[in-house]
């Protein structure tokens, strides 16, 4: 470069035909030059060793006004969704104060695809007719030595093949392109490119097009229906709107929980847009990038593509990814695209002369900033729920449409009734599990019920997965005496669900909650349990004390989560074990932290009878502190029924001893009649304890005792004391006769 008087930066030719910028390297000497494999494109292929003539351009480079371009044979890899108009921008975009000439081959990327570009024709102003070997030929690339000429024009030769030599850390020369004779003109935001109309896909083979598969949607005809109206019309039917003057909504959020179908109903829009728009996809996982401004640079790639090929829809999938609220934002790139969405959005959904519609989803509508959410960006916010009964039915049917199986309408009706908070994605995996097991079996009907039910088991309801409790199967028979107990609990979860016809016909609505008390160890846990067990609702355990938090606000905000999802899993049931805990009357609490528990029961109330409705949930409590807990809490509507659970009487102790030794080898001294008269005022878990213990004792005796003797048992009701007294006995029945009252 010193020697030929070539500036830092100036644009010179390789050969005649590859155009570079040139640029200094102190490990190259002066008569060789290096230009990186990546840039030897085209025509222009070195070897190392090899001589090549490097010419310099003119100071000034005359703007081209307009491109004619072609594509070469790798167009064939382009999607068939590019159109030319889209096509046409990007390779300006791309072509931005580069230097070409007519009939130059330029290689370009498209999205990680190589693109090479055929220039066909080139306009500028201020050019003249000269040839390109003349041009040539007036440059003065010499220094007033002979010599100089002489090494510059015929000894210049690539650099030779070396350990480091082709690194491209260190190029001399780039942004390579390939050019045949011509005049030299540079892309400017004035030029205009247009590519030669045909040509974008002809260098495809003619493949026919295979049908699309079929999309298995059911349970969701009113939200297509209400899209329909917003979308599909609006664009099928411009010039009726037009006409009317009618303004169409720019935008709609569907948002709901995962797997309820939210993607699922976008695709369906797509197929019955697809002779009416272009669907574009902008795709979250694809949008981020660790350059500075590339990530807001792509939305407008999209956006500016969906304003070309207009009408169209720009599909954003999870729009909480990339527009999370300011305050909740991390960094600031996260402000910048959602500074940048908004724009692009408003650009294009302000010109009237082009139909560009958003449609987008999130199943965190809470996280989504609400810049977005106003009227001029997304209008409408639809909800896609977890399907009803009804819905279960028809997705299941739909899904086992395209499966061996062996149910009939009433069998799967029964199965749907039984999937209580499953989304479209859980029932699509149930089928599948219930598929397999019967390939696996070899069972020639296909799918049964059994199998369906079996599957159940294993597939759990997507909005229970972050709550899940496996709870022990706990069956009625397990708990000794308690049958109005027992019945009360019936009355109040499963009758409202097997009998909601009953109900519904006197007009009555079904209890609300359930409180028990009584002393401790009296079973109230564990008939909870039971309860969850033969019911087979959802069901959400409660300890009072994990709801508190030392963060401000985060302990309501736990209330909230636990009855939304309770609303979103139902019928399920809420069981809030040692209510007391959160339940404290108001104005007991003492200490700077008092306000918190008042603050937690006022949401509690909220949720449980508050301006949302709790349809389908049920609320179970147990507490051995009924006078601690707020009496707001246990009014008709809240907590309606008291049920007290007491000391278990001489039949249930007997109930009792009966089946924690039933599978206990018992030798026949024992006698259960006199079990009873030694354990008065002994609760459930006592009597268990003396069980255990009476166990451990014949161990002691004689680790091969193959039986338990009545001198064991009656020992260890010496060793387990009652814990409640009679004092306490006379307390719990004096509430439970106030209560009745």
């Amino acid at each position: 470069m010193r020697v030929a008087g070539i500036p830092i930066g100036h644009p010179i030719v390789v050969n005649g035909k590859c155009t570079y910028l040139a640029w200094p390297n102190s490990s190259i000497s002066d008569c060789f030059i290096y230009i990186p494999l990546s840039q030897q494109q085209g025509q222009l292929a070195l070897l190392p060793g090899q001589r090549c003539t490097v010419n310099r351009l003119p100071e000034v480079i005359p703007s081209a006004s307009f491109l004619k371009v072609t594509l070469g044979p790798c167009s064939s890899s382009l999607p068939s969704s590019v159109t030319e108009e889209h096509l046409s921008q990007f390779i300006k975009r791309q072509l931005f104060m580069r230097i070409v000439s007519s009939s130059c081959e330029l290689m370009l990327s498209y999205f990680g695809k190589p693109l090479v570009i055929l220039v066909e024709e080139v306009q500028g102003e201020g050019h003249d007719d000269t040839p390109l070997s003349e041009e040539f030929a007036q440059l003065d690339l010499t220094t007033d030595s002979a010599a100089a000429s002489e090494r510059i024009t015929s000894s210049i030769s690539s650099t030779p093949t070396t350990g480091n030599a082709l690194s491209k850390d260190t190029p001399i020369l780039a942004n390579g392109l390939n050019v045949a004779e011509g005049h030299f003109y540079q892309v400017n935001e004035l030029s205009r490119v247009s590519l030669i109309e045909g040509t974008l896909h002809a260098g495809k083979p003619q493949v026919k097009d295979e049908p699309e598969k079929a999309v298995v949607v059911a349970g969701v005809d009113d939200i297509l229906e209400t899209l329909s109206r917003l979308i599909i019309e609006p664009i099928s039917k411009r010039s009726l709107y037009d006409k009317y003057g009618v303004q169409v909504a720019k935008g709609v959020l569907l948002y709901g929980p995962s797997g309820c179908g939210k993607t699922l109903i976008s695709e369906v829009i797509r197929r019955e847009l697809k002779e009416y728009a272009r669907f574009i996809t902008l795709d979250s996982s694809r949008l981020w990038s660790k350059q500075f401004g590339e990530t807001e640079g792509r939305i407008q790639e999209v956006f500016q593509q969906a304003i070309d090929s207009s009408p169209s829809v720009v599909f954003i999938d999870d729009i909480d990814v990339i527009c999370p609220r300011r305050e909740r934002s991390q960094s600031d790139l996260e402000k910048r695209v959602l500074s940048a969405l908004v724009t692009e959005i408003d650009r294009s959904t302000q010109d009237t002369s082009r139909t560009v519609f958003i449609l987008s989803t999130t199943s965190r509508l809470d996280a989504v900033d609400m810049t977005l959410r106003r009227p001029g960006r997304i209008d409408l916010e639809l909800e896609v729920p977890i399907p009803s009964s009804v819905q279960r039915k028809q997705i299941v049917s739909a899904i086992l449409g395209s499966m061996l199986h062996s149910l009939n309408d009433d069998e799967i009706g029964e199965i749907a009734t039984d999937c209580h908070g499953y989304v479209g994605a859980d029932l699509q995996s149930l089928c599948r599990e219930a598929g397999l097991s019967a390939m696996r079996s070899g069972d020639a009907e296909g799918i049964t019920p059994m199998h369906l039910k079996h599957a159940m088991s294993s597939v759990q309801p997507s909005a229970m997965r972050e709550i899940y409790i496996d709870v022990p199967k706990v069956r009625w028979t397990d708990i000794g005496g308690q049958e109005g107990l027992k019945q009360s609990l019936i009355q109040a979860v499963v009758w409202p669900l097997q009998h909601a016809d009953k109900f519904k016909k006197l007009g009555i609505k079904p209890p609300r909650g359930v409180l028990m008390y009584g002393p401790p160890g009296c079973s109230k846990t564990m008939i909870a349990k039971a309860l969850a067990t033969e019911t087979s609702l959802n069901f959400i355990s409660i300890k009072g004390p994990e709801l508190f938090s030392k963060w401000v606000g985060e302990s309501e905000k736990a209330v909230r989560e636990i009855f939304r999802k309770a609303r979103n899993a139902a019928p399920s049931i809420i069981f809030f074990d040692e209510i007391d805990a959160v339940a404290v009357e108001r104005g007991r609490q003492q200490g700077s932290g008092g306000g918190v528990g008042d603050r937690v029961l006022a949401q509690l109330l909220t949720e449980m009878d508050g301006v949302e409705g709790l349809n389908d949930v049920n609320i179970v409590a147990a507490t051995n502190r009924p006078d601690m807990i707020d009496k707001a809490l246990m009014r008709p509507g809240r907590l309606d029924r008291l049920v007290y659970v007491p000391l278990p009487d001489h039949k249930t102790r007997e109930e009792i001893f009966k089946l924690r030794l039933s599978s206990v080898p018992l030798a026949s001294d024992v006698c259960f009649k006199e079990l009873v008269k030694s354990t008065e005022l002994y609760s459930g878990a006592e009597i268990v304890s003396v069980c255990n213990e009476a166990a451990i004792m014949a161990m002691q005796e004689d680790l091969a005792a193959e039986q338990i003797r009545k001198e064991h048992i009656m020992a260890a009701i010496g060793v387990v004391k009652p814990q409640t007294t009679e004092s306490m006995v006379k307390y719990y029945t004096d509430y439970a006769a106030g209560a009745k009252k």
